[in-house]
């Protein structure tokens, strides 16, 4: 491990269209923010390691990159992917983070991804009031918890199919699905 100084955090704000990525260099303030199509794991790791590249040449030594982003949509597998290619990944729950309540708070995927730079600096720098960090299931524990919502959302949709006019065909239609 690098001296603490020379770790630069960096987050990313994911959907389904793009990847937006937010780095915070050792000594900075400013967060550099791109972006790569989502699902685009190729162009990521090239974006992290540009990222590490320059900062490497900037300051003249190694610079350990710490990535973080909310769990979610493409969390779990993305973070077991980076962890394969020596990234440090920090899965965060977005409900932990410590948010102003003071008047309304505008939401964009560069304000999060600045926003989660400076959570993840603090964090490392051993405030863990700032945020909880997930822990990364297996592949074997996430799929036996998929195929409970699966279940579970087919259940609803079944609730939902019984209330309306249309039922019948719909309700054959779902338990066929569910008993499969």
């Amino acid at each position: 491990m690098t001296d603490a100084s020379l770790i630069c955090t960096v987050a990313i704000e994911l959907s389904r269209a793009r990847w937006v990525v937010g780095a915070l260099p050792p000594t900075g303030n400013k967060v550099s923010v791109g972006a790569v199509p989502g699902g685009d794991t190729d162009r990521l790791v090239q974006h992290l390691n540009k990222i590490q590249t320059r900062l490497a040449r900037e300051f003249g030594q190694g610079i350990e990159l710490k990535v973080c982003f909310e769990a979610g949509y493409d969390g779990f597998w993305l973070a077991r992917f980076l962890r394969d290619r020596g990234i440090d990944v920090f899965v965060l729950d977005a409900a932990s983070f410590l948010v102003s309540r003071r008047g309304r708070r505008t939401k964009t995927d560069r304000i999060d991804v600045e926003a989660m730079t400076f959570t993840l600096r603090a964090y490392l720098a051993g405030d863990l009031s700032v945020c909880r960090v997930v822990p990364v299931p297996t592949p074997e524990a996430e799929d036996a918890k998929r195929i409970s919502r699966e279940r579970t959302r087919l259940a609803s949709i079944r609730m939902i199919a019984l209330r309306s006019e249309d039922a019948g065909s719909t309700i054959a239609c779902v338990e066929k699905i569910i008993s499969l």
